[in-house]
């Protein structure tokens, strides 16, 4: 039921114009979306009408709505990368890729900028040049840019000052005599 799921949802999905970034499915009761259409991209209502029409797919398949948690979302700053085409398509880009394993470094977990996608392989320079076949990479993303991904000059403070602690009433300060 999990793999026929996922595959009513991705037929309703692309039939609508959209295309699949990433699909997952675990458990079986959860289904989460990413979708993309180029060149204008997506907004909420996409995602509103999407929801609306795998529903409507649910209905006619007999499938209880109730029974699943269907999320459809966009891909988001940190979009992921999981094509060829992605990778092709921003070339040149910082990214994350996590992989399944660690390497020979004993690393999971790297950033830098993606030189390429040649035979499979993922291609980045970041303290040096790594290559990861696409099959070891358990996820790969795009490093968000903008004023939000800077950090606070050293020395600032970074959240809200706590509150002080409220004075007793005159009353209860009273000693007894």
């Amino acid at each position: 039921m999990e793999t026929a799921t996922a595959r009513l949802v991705a037929q309703v999905v692309t039939n609508a114009g959209y295309e699949i970034i990433l699909l997952r499915n675990s458990p079986a009761s959860s289904i989460q979306v990413w979708v993309d259409r180029e060149p204008e991209g997506v907004t909420i209502e996409d995602c509103i009408t999407l929801t609306r029409a795998v529903w409507e797919m649910f209905e006619e398949e007999e499938l209880d709505r109730g029974d699943f948690n269907l999320e459809i979302q966009s891909p988001g700053m940190d979009r992921p990368l999981t094509k060829p085409a992605h990778f092709e398509r921003f070339m040149g880009a910082q990214i994350t890729v996590r992989l399944t394993d660690k390497d020979m470094l004993g690393r999971r977990n790297f950033t830098g900028k993606l030189l390429g996608f040649v035979e499979g392989e993922i291609q980045i320079l970041s303290e040096e040049e790594f290559s990861f076949a696409l099959t070891a990479v358990a996820e790969c993303r795009l490093v968000p840019v903008g004023k939000f991904n800077k950090l606070p000059p050293p020395g600032t403070r970074t959240r809200k000052p706590t509150k002080r602690k409220r004075k007793r009433p005159n009353e209860s300060r009273k000693r007894p005599k």
